[in-house]
């Protein structure tokens, strides 16, 4: 969350056109819209939220693991501790959405 891209997704509602999610969601390639955005300060200076950092992440693991974060973490976390109840919706060209799409029960 310190990556230093310009992103806002808090000062507009999601919908609106200026709200950075809402940008990405309606890209066609997810990580391309985030590494084509320009750099609003240096990386690692100045600390806010940015779901798109997320979707960097959900990219690299997939690369790295040659698996869908999904469902790397169903083998390696989820099911270990005890968690079996949830959906993980996935994004454009099937990237798990590691922004907000992981949906599952409070107690989990």
């Amino acid at each position: 969350m310190r990556s230093g891209l310009k992103w806002d997704e808090h000062s507009y509602p999601i919908g609106n056109l200026l709200n950075s999610i809402t940008q990405m969601a309606a890209s066609t390639d997810w990580i391309k819209f985030v590494l084509d955005q320009p750099m609003a300060v240096a990386p690692g200076t100045k600390p806010y939220y940015n779901s798109g950092c997320t979707i960097l992440l959900s990219g690299v693991l997939a690369k790295v693991t040659g698996e869908q974060p999904a469902d790397y973490a169903k083998k390696y976390l989820l099911n270990k501790i005890g968690i079996t109840n949830y959906e993980w919706e996935k994004g454009l060209q099937g990237i798990t959405n590691t922004a907000w799409g992981l949906h599952m029960r409070p107690r989990d």
